[in-house]
């Protein structure tokens, strides 16, 4: 199998970049491989059909529902023929120039629960915004940056509106669930290091007690069961969606001792890594 291919934004500087690509009705079934990119994308799907797999999670792709996919997630969409709707491209860094809060309430409440399913008249508005943001990348006229920018937090207030209306955005505004949360983004940057449990308390400014009961709050296990789930994840994707031996993905992922590594992942998974790989290999790449 072929390492999984990883989409950058190509232009010199990337800090602003924005693009909305129209996903049109298939004539033929769509085969995409998996991939994963730099960027964030939001995908909205006004006619449903198919399965959105994100990070071994697999989500049906469901009308006026929109999908969100992080950087680094491996995915891949698999949209029936007459599925279609749009998807938006954002650098994380225009998140964070935009409003570093709000991007980060946004990553809180996505990153874990990557779907949002829209009532009609909730979708109607959200498309009305995607064809503003449109309008103004294509014919750009005085300040349309500002414009989409302001366009683009619009919409992504109605997102966070919408998840807290359902009743799973209530513990986003918790000070313990941000600390959880600001801990998983700061795991994504430095999970191949191995750093102790006392490296992300001092970064997040709480003792280790507090983060260990932080987590077992949010994810009803310790901060190490935190950062090991992050590795293993890592692991199970460079397994499956590359050519590299059980040795290599130990190196890329920072262990010396091959013995070890092979404990650590079937203590995790129940599975060596190479028993992991041949189980698993055919249901993700048929």
């Amino acid at each position: 199998m072929s390492s999984v291919p990883i989409y950058k934004i190509s232009e010199e500087n990337h800090s602003d970049y924005i693009e909305v690509v129209e996903l049109q009705e298939r004539n033929s079934y769509d085969a995409t491989k998996p991939h994963k990119h730099e960027y964030v994308e939001l995908f909205l799907f006004t006619k449903g059909g198919g399965v959105h797999d994100i990070d071994f999670k697999t989500h049906e792709i469901i009308s006026n529902s929109v999908h969100f996919v992080f950087p680094n997630q491996i995915h891949k969409v698999s949209r029936e023929l007459d599925t279609y709707g749009h998807v938006i491209l954002v650098s994380k860094e225009y998140f964070t120039h935009l409003d570093y809060d709000l991007y980060v309430q946004f990553f809180h409440a996505f990153y874990l629960q990557p779907t949002l399913e829209l009532d009609v008249e909730r979708f109607t508005k959200v498309q009305s915004l995607i064809e503003q943001i449109k309008e103004e990348l294509l014919e750009k006229t005085p300040y349309f940056e500002a414009v989409v920018k302001d366009y683009i937090h619009i919409l992504l207030k109605l997102f966070l509106r919408h998840q807290s209306v359902l009743g799973t955005g209530e513990l986003s505004t918790h000070p313990d669930f941000k600390t959880y949360m600001n801990l998983l983004m700061l795991v994504e940057g430095h999970y191949k290091e191995h750093q102790p449990i006392s490296y992300y308390s001092e970064a997040l400014q709480v003792s280790s007690r507090k983060l260990n009961a932080i987590c077992k709050t949010y994810h009803s296990h310790s901060c190490l069961t935190v950062l090991n789930d992050r590795i293993i994840l890592e692991a199970k994707k460079i397994l499956l969606y590359s050519n590299m031996s059980v040795k290599d993905v130990m190196y890329t992922l920072n262990f010396k001792d091959p013995a070890y590594f092979n404990r650590f992942f079937k203590s995790k998974t129940g599975h060596t890594p190479s028993g992991y790989k041949a189980l698993e290999a055919k249901k993700y790449h048929k």
